[in-house]
């Protein structure tokens, strides 16, 4: 599957368990901070505030990351990819912090 979506071979060693299990309790807890959340969006605001500076931090990463990178890293994905993906990341943060307001 990692081949498809992100061009290389993932390979599966105790290391790389440990690294997926370390991330997978990372988006749990996400995952269930953002569920909690959107319960009551204008109530939680400072849970997605913080959502939104991981966002902002992520798109920034990127844009450094597709400036700054040597050609041989940043090729192996098409660059339109690469906009594509921190358009939709900018597109779910605003609508996210839209969520933030309250509705009349």
């Amino acid at each position: 599957i990692a081949k498809s979506f992100y061009n290389f071979n993932l390979t599966l060693d105790a290391q790389t368990y440990w690294i997926l299990n370390t991330l997978a309790a990372y988006m749990l807890g996400f995952g269930l901070f953002m569920a909690v959340a959107a319960t009551d969006p204008p109530k939680y605001k400072n849970v997605i505030y913080v959502v939104l500076a991981l966002i902002v931090i992520r798109v920034v990463e990127r844009v450094i990351f597709m400036l700054t990178s040597p050609s041989e890293l940043i090729n192996i994905v098409d660059p339109t990819r690469n906009w594509i993906d921190i358009i939709l990341v900018v597109v779910y943060g605003v609508l996210v912090f839209i969520s933030t307001k309250k509705i009349k």
